[in-house]
C-alpha cells in the first residue's frame, strides 16, 4: 500500500514487500494462493501497484479460512486471551 500511497518513494518499500511475500509464501501450500502471490509480485515489479492491491484482496478470504479454522479447536476463554 505504502508503494502506491508514495509513488516517488516506492523503491524504499520494496525490499520489506518483498520479503514479507515471500514469507508469506513459504508458510502456505494453497496453490491458488500462491498463483495469486505471484501475481502481486509481478504487479509490485510492474509499478502496478493498484492492480497488485485489488488482488491482495482476493487473499482475505484466504486468511480468514485459516484463521477460522485455527479458532475452532480452542474453547470460547481460551480464545478471547
Amino acid at each position: 500500500m505504502m508503494m502506491y500511497l508514495d509513488i516517488e518513494e516506492a523503491y524504499v518499500y520494496y525490499t520489506p514487500c518483498a520479503l514479507r511475500m515471500t514469507e508469506f509464501m513459504d508458510a502456505i501450500r494453497d496453490r491458488k494462493a500462491l498463483t495469486t502471490c505471484v501475481e502481486i509480485s509481478r504487479d509490485v515489479m510492474a509499478g502496478a501497484y493498484y492492480k497488485a492491491l485489488v488482488k491482495c484482496r482476493t487473499l482475505f478470504d484466504f486468511e480468514q479460512e485459516r484463521l477460522a479454522y485455527g479458532s475452532e479447536g480452542v474453547s470460547k476463554s481460551a480464545a478471547r486471551g
